[in-house]
Order: C-alpha cells, then sequence, then structure tokens
C-alpha cells in the first residue's frame, strides 16, 4: 500500500522527473508514496502551494473516486444517438458478436465513465442488456482477462466442462 496527496476536489500531487510538485486530475498519474512520512515531507515543503491537501492512503483515495462515480448523474440518450449507435454496429452487439433488435439493446461506454470514459460517439458501442450488465464497468482488456480466468476456473471443476469448453472453443476460433 501507499500514499498519495491530494485534495477534496480530486487533484493529485504529481512529482516531476526534478521532483518539482504538479498537479493533476488523473489519480493513475499521481506520485505514490511508500511512505506517509514521505508524502508529509513533500506536502511540508510545498506548503503554500498544497495548503489544502491531505496525504491519504491509495485505498482510501480509489474508494473516496469509487463513491464520486456513484453519484455521477447518468445522462439519458436521444432517440437519434440511440439509432446512431444501432447503426453504426449494424445490429450486432459489439461484445458478443451476435445479432440485437432494435428494440432490445442497451448503449455501452466501451471506455467506462468511471474509468475515465465519455458520452463521445467513439466511446459507444451497442450490446445486449445481458452482455453490458457482464461487462459491468470494465475495460475491454479486463474484461476479456476476466472472461477468460472464468474459463479456466470453470474448466477446473470437472473434465466434463473442459472437454465441451476445448469443444466449443475450438470450433469458435475457426470460424
Amino acid at each position: 500500500m501507499g500514499y498519495i496527496i491530494q485534495n477534496k476536489n480530486s487533484y493529485y500531487v504529481k512529482l516531476s522527473e526534478t521532483r518539482a510538485v504538479k498537479k493533476t486530475n488523473n489519480i493513475n498519474e499521481a506520485t505514490l508514496f511508500e511512505t506517509i512520512e514521505e508524502a508529509n515531507k513533500v506536502k511540508s515543503q510545498a506548503s503554500r502551494k498544497l495548503k489544502d491537501y491531505i496525504v491519504a492512503s491509495e485505498e482510501d483515495a480509489h474508494k473516496k473516486i469509487e463513491d464520486d462515480n456513484k453519484k455521477i448523474k447518468r445522462r439519458r440518450f436521444t432517440t437519434e444517438e440511440r439509432a446512431a449507435v444501432y447503426n453504426k454496429a449494424h445490429g450486432i452487439c459489439e461484445i458478443c458478436g451476435k445479432f440485437v433488435p432494435m428494440n432490445a439493446f442497451t448503449v455501452d461506454h466501451i471506455v467506462p465513465i468511471s474509468k475515465g470514459g465519455t458520452y463521445e460517439f467513439s466511446n459507444l458501442q451497442l450490446a445486449h442488456e445481458s452482455c453490458n450488465l457482464m461487462k459491468t464497468d470494465v475495460l475491454p482488456e479486463d474484461f476479456f482477462d476476466k472472461m477468460i480466468e472464468i474459463l479456466d476456473y470453470q474448466g477446473k471443476k470437472s473434465k466434463k466442462v473442459r472437454k465441451k469448453l476445448k469443444k466449443k472453443l475450438k470450433k469458435k476460433l475457426k470460424k
């Protein structure tokens, strides 16, 4: 576990290569300090610039982001936006690759809002509701890794399931 320096407006301290104090609103760019003492030392050295900042554990900072994200008011897509997303995908779920009826699709954020995604058209994709629920707020590459972990685990549970998975995967990979 590490420590970061943050303020209540979700700005974080990022040290440059010369150890100059910079501010960022992206927690992934924040400098992670190994000890609370190290973070407090930097905070005291830049006390005027970091007047309203506190030292927090990395875990607490991420929890605050999760709590803040839960407060994000989701906006509803207009009929025109939904039609554009549907037409862009030609009615095919962009998670599983199967057809989705026009009256039964959801709009998914490729990069979730909670992970810094936007409402820009390029970040929207067509999805079955069940596929969207499975993906939740996970990045595409993390979703893929999670699906592999699940298949691997299920395959280890029984020989029958493993054989069935192998057969289905071989069939799908041949396409």
